[in-house]
């Protein structure tokens, strides 16, 4: 199955300049960039809220549990922050968004996948999209198909 939206209409023709001049209209970067945009705020602000797409709470860390008891700042993967900040919207072309992080290590490790996929410890998956997320874009996809047709 694929994931991109493809619709062909043949033989009805003025529908068919109708189609062609609205993906004349669209600005499919600017609907890749605010669609990136708003995903990226949706993850960083669960990052903070310690959810996952889904809207689940992580297992705490142990390290989170004792920063808290004494008295410290930081919760379950935000000892320092450094995750967190990490986490950038990419843009590889003109077609193309992506939400990641390329956190490592002080030795090169890549850490985020031990917790994005529970190798080794509680699955803490902080990147991703959930139902809501889809509603979200499908609400920003179709408001901006309506502003394409009625230029």
């Amino acid at each position: 199955m694929s994931d991109f939206l493809s619709v062909r209409i043949e033989g009805q023709s003025d529908l068919e300049k109708q189609i062609d001049s609205l993906n004349d209209a669209l600005d499919t970067r600017a609907i890749l960039d605010e669609g990136a945009a708003v995903l990226y705020n949706r993850m960083r602000t669960r990052f903070l809220l310690e959810l996952d797409p889904a809207g689940q709470k992580w297992p705490p860390s142990q390290a989170a549990i004792e920063r808290k008891e004494t008295g410290g700042g930081g919760g379950t993967l935000f000892e320092s922050g450094k995750m967190f900040r990490s986490i950038q919207i990419f843009a590889d072309s003109e077609t193309t968004r992506a939400i990641g992080t390329d956190a490592k290590s002080d030795k090169g490790f890549p850490y985020p996948i031990v917790h994005q996929f529970g190798l080794g410890l509680p699955q803490r998956m902080f990147l991703g999209f959930g139902d809501e997320d889809v509603a979200i874009m499908s609400t920003v996809v179709i408001r901006r198909v309506v502003e394409g047709l009625t230029k």
